[in-house]
């Protein structure tokens, strides 16, 4: 037989081989989620499933209290129809919503136009240059720190949003018909989902190791939807896709959008996270706890307490009390400055439960939990 035959059949049957090994993992038990296999995803779902949208199913009664400028960061030819979808779903239930599409350009272009914007979506990231999204992630995460959000949607490429650094996560996973399980139903993200729903679409767990990240919606144990609350700013995780337009995940995108546009309204309160609450935790910043002297005392307590607060420096301080939802019970310090030493502040009287006080200094933001006990 001749030589180069022999080379083509061992070809064929390595390809063969390499088929039959990512169907045994795409056949992993329901409800794990599976590594995604880059390459091998891509030959099976060529870049022309765009084309493959459905029409338009999700339609709430349209919200036009809504108003906010959202700039659409598309970078790579892949993801423009997906872009485009996920601005319709938009523009169907928030009308008043503004757009600016940013699909190229240098990063000054990028910078001028953060500054009209108060939400960035990006939908569906995918690779483009290691040092584009460095250099992306470093404008976005500027824009957080001054109050701007970010919404980021589901993606196999993982490794995009490690580049971007705007939450630290070690891993990314996929699942299907696998359903999402809702943690705090009362949380803004999640209002009107059921607590448990399935997609048709993928979702995008991850396995992240951000402390200041709070997931509000999980599968298998993963985090699939959840934010960061940065300096003044949010950075918000949607891990589903928007291949195909579903109630719940549409949902999802709009409650991100109307809890940014409550949150800039002058008259909202700074919403807080709403879980990890067993501890103290740094919520934003690279400062240390040694650094900031925080103490809550007595805790649990009747019918008042103490906030200690020791400042190494001066510091512009904003502190709140929200409870476990998220919503403001009190502003104990408008945003003001303080001289570095001892300020001392005392907590209301209120209903029993469950409290978070959340001191804001400059840019990082703690969080302290506090329990209120009924009298005895």
């Amino acid at each position: 037989m001749p030589m180069r035959r022999i080379y083509t059949y061992s070809l064929l049957l390595a390809a063969l081989s390499g088929l039959v090994s990512f169907s045994s993992l795409r056949n992993e038990p329901e409800g794990t989620p599976v590594l995604y296999n880059t390459p091998v995803h891509l030959l099976f779902n060529p870049d022309n499933r765009a084309e493959q949208f459905q029409d338009a199913l999700y339609a709430a009664d349209p919200d036009s209290s809504v108003r906010l400028q959202v700039l659409m960061l598309n970078y790579s030819d892949y993801g423009k129809a997906y872009n485009e979808k996920v601005q319709a779903i938009i523009s169907r239930n928030l009308p008043r919503v503004s757009f600016t599409e940013y699909t190229s350009g240098d990063l000054h272009s990028l910078e001028m136009a953060l500054q009209s914007t108060d939400a960035v979506v990006i939908a569906y990231p995918s690779a483009t240059t290691s040092s584009t999204l460095t250099s992306y992630g470093k404008l976005l995460q500027k824009f957080v720190l001054g109050g701007g959000s970010v919404i980021v949607t589901g993606t196999h490429e993982f490794e995009v949003l490690q580049k971007f650094d705007l939450i630290d996560l070690d891993f990314g996973y996929f699942s299907k018909e696998v359903p999402l399980h809702c943690l705090n139903p009362d949380h803004p993200l999640l209002q009107g989902e059921p607590t448990d729903f399935s997609t048709t679409n993928f979702a995008y767990p991850l396995d992240i190791s951000d402390p200041a990240f709070v997931s509000v919606a999980e599968v298998g144990g993963y985090p699939a939807v959840g934010y960061k609350q940065l300096g003044n700013g949010k950075v918000i995780y949607i891990g589903v896709e928007y291949y195909y337009d579903e109630e719940s995940p549409s949902r999802l995108l709009i409650n991100a959008l109307s809890w940014t546009a409550r949150k800039s309204s002058p008259e909202a309160s700074e919403p807080l996270k709403s879980v990890r609450r067993n501890e103290e935790v740094l919520l934003a910043g690279s400062v240390k706890l040694d650094n900031v002297d925080l103490k809550v005392y007595p805790n649990p307590y009747v019918s008042k307490a103490t906030l200690d607060l020791e400042l190494v420096r001066p510091a512009n301080v904003r502190i709140e009390m929200t409870d476990e939802s998220g919503r403001s019970v009190a502003v104990i310090l408008p945003r003001r400055p303080l001289g570095a030493g001892l300020c001392r502040f005392e907590l209301p009287n209120i209903a029993p439960g469950i409290y978070f006080v959340q001191v804001q200094i400059g840019e990082q933001m703690y969080m302290k939990k506090v329990i209120k006990s009924e009298a005895g």
